[in-house]
This record gives structure tokens, C-alpha cells and sequence, in this order.
């Protein structure tokens, strides 16, 4: 098991390489990590779905208070990944999973957003679909980072992504909610 700050990866990093791993965002407020349980189940499942094993857990909960304990109120992005495996897609048969940390302020977006909503625009790149990967935050974000440079308009906040059969999905950056009654 690996643990290492934002600043250090292998070139080997099977992240890296082939996008071999999954994420978390957790909000963070006066040091604390808010939901806790429910970001370290996802983390937990995740790696159990892509076969990955889960890292040392006394390692990561003690690495994620130390990075959390500098952010009043921001984010902790937590990514694991299969960690270093040679050449090929194929996993190597006992991998050593690494995780990386990277504390963040949160985004500041205009106070008219609050106020008055924010404008969207409909993406044209659309998401595939695979069951295998659904509901996991893997690291291959490849359809967000193209349908997030359709737009250059400071106007626009966020674009909707449709999957294949044009149903609505999410957004390039951000979860969709909808509330009925």
C-alpha cells in the first residue's frame, strides 16, 4: 500500500496509464469531513467492483484527518488506484493500490447564480453506456473533459451530458437532482 500527496506519482501509476482506478470528492468544513461513512462505502464498493483491493484502512483514514485538517471549508479528493503493474491492460496478479489526497478550497461561482439560477447548455458529446461502470467515479473522465471544451462563454455554468439514447445523465461537472411536488 501507497500513500502519496498530489505531488508525487509514478510514471508506472496504472491510474496513470490507463485510468485504473476511482475517486471520491468530499466536502470538508473547520477540518471535518462531512458524510464521512458514505464517501468511504462508494471508495469501498468501488474498489470491490473493479477488483481492486481496498488500501490499508488505518493508513487512508489517518491520511485523510491530517489532509483535511488544513481546509475550513473545501473539498478532499480522495483517488485510489490500482497502483504501479508494468505494461498492459492486463492487472498484475497482486497489486499494491496507492492513493492520492489533494485538499481544495471550494470553486467560487457567482452570487447570481444563487439568486437567479445558472444557464446551461446541452452537450453534444454523449455518454456510453456501461453497466459495469455505472454509479462508480472511475478515473477515465474522457467524455466530461471533451464535453466540458464545447463551451468557452463565461455565461454558461454547466453542460447537460444525454447518454446514447439521448436521456439526461448528468452534468459535465456536477450530479442532477430532480424534485417533483
Amino acid at each position: 500500500m501507497t500513500s502519496l500527496d498530489a505531488h508525487t506519482i509514478s510514471i508506472q501509476d496504472r491510474g496513470l496509464l490507463y485510468g485504473d482506478g476511482l475517486f471520491t470528492t468530499m466536502a470538508v468544513a473547520q477540518g471535518q469531513i462531512l458524510n464521512h461513512s458514505l464517501h468511504w462505502q462508494r471508495l469501498q464498493d468501488g474498489c470491490e467492483r473493479l477488483g481492486i483491493p481496498f488500501p490499508d484502512a488505518d493508513l487512508l483514514r489517518a491520511d485523510m484527518r491530517h489532509a483535511s485538517q488544513s481546509v475550513k471549508c473545501g473539498v478532499l479528493k480522495c483517488l485510489i488506484t490500482r497502483g504501479c503493474g508494468g505494461r498492459g491492460y492486463r492487472p498484475p496478479a497482486n497489486p499494491e493500490p496507492t492513493h492520492f489526497l489533494i485538499p481544495s478550497p471550494f470553486p467560487e461561482y457567482p452570487q447570481h447564480f444563487t439568486r437567479d439560477g445558472v444557464q446551461l447548455r446541452l452537450c453534444q458529446i454523449r455518454l456510453a453506456r456501461q453497466p459495469a461502470l455505472a454509479g462508480i467515479k472511475h478515473l477515465n473522465r474522457l467524455e466530461q473533459v471533451l464535453a466540458r471544451q464545447e463551451w468557452q462563454e463565461p455565461d454558461i455554468a454547466e453542460g447537460l451530458m444525454l447518454d446514447s439514447e439521448g436521456l439526461v445523465i448528468e452534468g459535465t461537472q456536477s450530479n442532477l437532482f430532480w424534485i417533483e411536488n
